[in-house]
């Protein structure tokens, strides 16, 4: 959040068309007023070719109705129910079709307010292009030389506690200039939560790809015959399975049981090794199936940020609380064993489908 003082600050930088770096709801923000001039001053800061245009800050839904072409209802809906967000929409500009612009309305309402009064800006990650935005706290010094201010909160750690461990998530963007969403860009909203939002499955265009990653205990049981069953069973090469534990040791191989119930269905888990749930490992995960109910109040409670792609494998793809818990064979017999990777099959193949629904263009 910005002070009241650090909002004078930035609207009197601003004003003068010079470029600030502020905190935002995702990365910290690198902006400056929306004139050709400053336009073409930021892309000297980033060192940024012409051919990748900048992303427009908005205050209000008014200021974004004044300058994007809203029309349909799926736009009408984003515009509703995706804003303010961590999200980048694109339309069409009103009174040129032919051209698009990025908006996003954050929100941080201290920004909001900073924004109805300067008037939209012109924003983007406070990086230099070509390198990824990792940590906050050390901005490039290049970058920090060209801007006229820098409020120190965006590059205080506390506002970022992972960000040592996990690169930090920009907002997805989403072009709805198409009769179906398309996710240009993945990020801090889900794939599922743009699809449930907008009542339509987006479209994740190549060369994006779909990383599951499939989540027990131990990581020696359920969750490798989970991601081993669905790599078996779903074959498009756009998509990654992996699996992890949330009290898993590292390293361990999966359950002798497990192995040989897999054995039985033709399918190997001998070079699997356990492997603990971290920040990094669901910051790569586009979708995180669970097997009960308290793995999944888990994630919400302690890994909060990936909430919204987090979804019981039995539930999938209807949120909390639809779905019901998947056995856990460990210390049980065979038939045990047999018992839960059936149990697990049952729900494969329509996992598999709603995640190719994704990345087909004709869905």
């Amino acid at each position: 959040m910005l002070s009241r003082q650090a909002i004078e600050r930035a609207a009197a930088v601003l004003a003068r068309g010079e470029a600030v770096i502020l905190p935002t709801d995702t990365v910290p923000g690198l902006f400056i007023k929306d004139t050709p001039e400053a336009r073409e001053r930021l892309r000297t800061i980033k060192g940024r070719g012409e051919e990748k245009p900048f992303a427009r800050m908005f205050g209000s839904r008014k200021q974004i109705q004044d300058r994007a072409l809203i029309k349909t209802r799926m736009q009408k809906l984003a515009l509703e129910r995706l804003l303010p967000g961590r999200v980048t929409l694109i339309f069409s500009e009103k009174g040129n079709r032919e051209r698009t612009v990025g908006v996003r309305l954050p929100m941080d309402s201290s920004l909001r307010v900073l924004i109805r009064r300067t008037g939209p800006l012109i924003a983007t990650s406070a990086n230099l292009s070509g390198e990824q935005l990792r940590n906050p706290a050390a901005l490039p010094p290049e970058l920090l030389e060209r801007v006229a201010l820098v409020e120190e909160n965006s590059l205080l750690k506390e506002n970022f506690p992972d960000s040592a461990k996990t690169p930090v998530t920009a907002s997805t963007v989403i072009d709805l200039t198409t009769r179906r969403p398309m996710i240009l860009r993945k990020g801090a909203v889900s794939v599922w939560t743009v699809g449930r939002r907008l009542g339509r499955t987006p479209y994740l265009p190549p060369p994006q790809e779909l990383n599951l990653l499939f989540v027990c205990g131990g990581n020696t049981c359920r969750s490798p015959m989970a991601a081993a069953l669905f790599s078996a069973h779903c074959a498009c090469s756009r998509i990654n399975a992996g699996s992890a534990g949330l009290s898993a040791g590292q390293g361990a191989q999966a359950a002798w049981f497990a192995q040989k119930v897999m054995g039985e269905r033709g399918i190997s888990i001998t070079t699997h090794r356990s492997r603990e749930v971290t920040n990094r490992l669901l910051a790569w995960a586009d979708l995180v199936l669970v097997m009960t109910r308290s793995h999944l109040l888990r994630i919400r409670r302690e890994y909060t940020r990936f909430a919204d792609r987090t979804f019981l494998l039995t539930g999938f793809p209807a949120p909390w609380p639809h779905g019901r818990n998947v056995d856990d064979p460990i210390g049980g017999s065979l038939k045990i064993y047999r018992s839960t990777s059936r149990q697990i099959q049952l729900y494969i193949a329509s996992i598999c489908a709603e995640t190719e629904k994704v990345l087909s263009r004709a869905s």
